[in-house]
């Protein structure tokens, strides 16, 4: 059944293939089943004539779905607009196309096949001028696989064009023999010769030139020693040169392209393991070494200089005699990584014991004194301070225990380390570094008194209250009558016996200071407290001023509400009996006093009448009662 061919590839390339190869399938089918199906076809008798009629009739279908199928084939060949897209028709139909019809058909396209070969020739050759610009420069623009070393990319990247444009070429020369003898052949066959000449010169000419590198340098590389100090930091790195790390890569990839490796590379190549190892085990000597140098404090490094001083000698051969080809490398390595990493244990030790330390006294900076944030109103200054010192007196405890904890670090260190009594240098040193965290210590004491006194500042400042929304006062004072005054309870100021607010603060700052006394110095084995740095230290005098300052404002402050209220005292100064004789003895005087004003009064009224009266005869001649009347005298007639 000659119809048949590869239904999948048909997909990939065309849909409409699919359907028409179905369909000429089909008809094929009938065809065939027409023809099998006539019971009459003898061909063993002569003298009929139906199977010659019937096998006519079969042929002459089979030439018309030849040119049906001839006419799709070429269809799907015009759809492709690449190479290899077309010889991937022409492979889908490969058992059909030496029939007469259809190759006849495709005869025509013969000229546009090789024509489209020789389009991705020139672009193989435009792609291999401009790319090789780049891999020659080893720009980051070069063609090649970012995990490929230099030349291996380039012969990756060469052998690639290569077989992108054999195997086009390949397929022409086995497709039909009179396509060889065309014109456009012969003139594409040439092109494709000198692209491929050109390619492999290319790839001999990187080859060569890195063979003759190899056979320069590598040698001269592996003298080089195995550590390299700098000069400026101290420090020390693996000193494997780079172009080695190349060039064993560059063997491992030769070998995966199935190119020849030159005798020296081979042969380095060969302790391609055996480096890996080495290196890594100097990559963690230089790095722990490195890690010594530069993290210890001046204070530390005297503790372990001797030690310090060996490890240097151990390493000198590494950085001065030997040689990466030399055979006493594993023993140097084993020696070093043992004393490298003995001298790393101790200062890991010492640096995570004295960060456990810090982390201590860090945890204590908090204040002292905290108020509950359930605290819903102020309290009586006795409920206050009986919650504060049950709160004081577990922080003390809390310091305390801690303080104990301190010193068994510090006994820790001095046990990792070794110290020699008997060697005053050592001792020396180690008095340095006890005073180094006795310093730690004494920061950290004077920071939770700093934090401490700030959060009691902040209490009985006026101007930070003010910044704050509904905050409650410390505590309840009250403003109560005595016996004969008025005074708060309890008192503002300082008092001898009993308690005030400022005897109260003064307690709290009292205890703030007494966790100096918590912890044992460590610079004296022991023996004595802080409280002496605590009192000298400048920051603490500086917050212990401001609470003062707050503490007279507020003192001046009430004195002068309570001064408000004297006018009145003279209700719980004076005797009550004798204040209501002498309210009655005032009433009868004020009442003798005004009947004699009135009687005076009524007096003065009658004398003012009269001269008043007086005034007026004189002015008028007449007096003031007969003003406006008319005088009449009857006739005596």
């Amino acid at each position: 059944c000659f119809f048949f061919f590869k239904q999948k590839t048909a997909y990939e390339i065309s849909a409409c293939l699919v359907g028409s190869e179905m369909c000429i399938r089909d008809r094929f089918k009938a065809a065939v089943e027409s023809f099998t199906a006539d019971k009459n076809n003898d061909i063993m008798d002569i003298k009929n004539k139906n199977f010659e009629e019937n096998f006519y009739n079969f042929r002459t279908k089979i030439k018309e779905l030849e040119r049906r199928l001839a006419a799709v084939i070429t269809q799907a060949f015009d759809d492709q607009d690449t190479i290899h897209g077309r010889f991937k028709v022409l492979e889908s139909f490969d058992g059909l196309l030496k029939r007469q019809i259809i190759s006849d058909e495709l005869e025509k396209k013969h000229s546009l096949l090789i024509e489209s070969y020789k389009q991705d020739l020139k672009q193989v050759q435009l792609i291999f001028h401009e790319g090789k610009i780049f891999v020659d420069k080893l720009d980051p623009k070069a063609p090649i696989y970012n995990n490929l070393p230099p030349i291996a990319g380039a012969l990756a990247w060469i052998q690639s064009l290569q077989d992108r444009i054999r195997e086009p070429m390949e397929k022409l020369q086995n497709f039909n023999e009179s396509l060889e003898e065309r014109e456009e052949f012969k003139d594409v066959y040439k092109l494709y010769q000198t692209l491929m000449k050109h390619l492999n010169e290319y790839k001999d000419q990187k080859t060569l030139s890195w063979q003759k590198e190899v056979e320069e340098s590598s040698e001269e590389k592996l003298r080089q020693t195995l550590l390299h100090r700098d000069e400026s930091s101290n420090l020390l790195k693996v000193n494997f040169d780079p172009s080695l790390i190349r060039l064993l890569r560059e063997v491992k990839y030769f070998k995966l392209l199935d190119t020849q490796v030159p005798k020296n590379a081979e042969d380095i190549f060969s302790k391609n393991d055996t480096f890996r190892e080495q290196i890594c085990n100097l990559d963690i000597i230089v790095n722990m070494y490195n890690h010594i140098i530069t993290c210890l404090h001046p204070v530390e490094e005297p503790l372990i200089s001797d030690r310090i001083k060996l490890m240097d000698e151990i390493l000198a051969p590494g950085i001065t005699d030997l040689k990466w080809n030399s055979s006493e490398i594993t023993q140097f390595i084993s020696k070093a990584m043992t004393n490298v990493d003995g001298v790393n244990t101790i200062v890991l030790k010492m640096k995570t014991d004295l960060e456990r330390i810090q982390i201590i006294m860090k945890s204590f900076d908090k204040p002292l004194l905290e108020r509950e944030r359930k605290q819903m109103k102020p309290l009586q200054a006795d409920d206050f301070d009986q919650t504060y010192k049950a709160i004081i007196q577990s922080k003390h405890g809390n310091i305390k225990s801690e303080g104990s904890q301190i010193h068994k670090i510090v006994k820790e260190i001095m046990d990792t380390i070794k110290i020699d009594k008997k060697n005053d240098k050592s001792v020396n040193a180690w008095k340095n570094y006890q005073d180094y965290i006795n310093n730690t210590v004494v920061e950290g004491l004077s920071n939770v008194v700093q934090t401490s006194l700030i959060y009691i500042n902040e209490q009985l400042s006026p101007a930070f209250l003010k910044k704050l929304d509904n905050y409650l006062p410390l505590f309840d004072i009250r403003l109560e009558l005595g016996y004969d005054d008025i005074k708060y309870e309890p008192a503002i100021e300082e008092v001898t016996h009993g308690q005030s607010v400022r005897n109260i603060i003064k307690s709290y700052i009292l205890d703030f200071y007494h966790i100096s006394t918590l912890i044992n110095r460590l610079d004296t084995q022991g023996v004595g407290d802080y409280l002496i740095e605590m009192r000298d230290n400048f920051d603490l005098k500086y917050h212990l001023s401001h609470v003062t300052e707050n503490l007279d404002y507020i003192e001046a402050e009430t004195e002068k509400y309570r001064q408000s209220f004297q006018v009145y005292s003279y209700l719980w100064t004076s005797d009550a009996k004798e204040m209501f004789e002498h309210f009655l003895h005032e009433e009868e005087e004020k009442e003798v006093v005004n009947q004699k004003a009135a009687q005076i009064a009524q007096q003065a009224a009658q004398e003012d009448e009269i001269k008043t009266l007086d005034e007026g005869m004189q002015m008028t001649g007449q007096h003031p009662l007969l003003k406006g009347a008319r005088e009449f005298i009857p006739s005596l007639e």
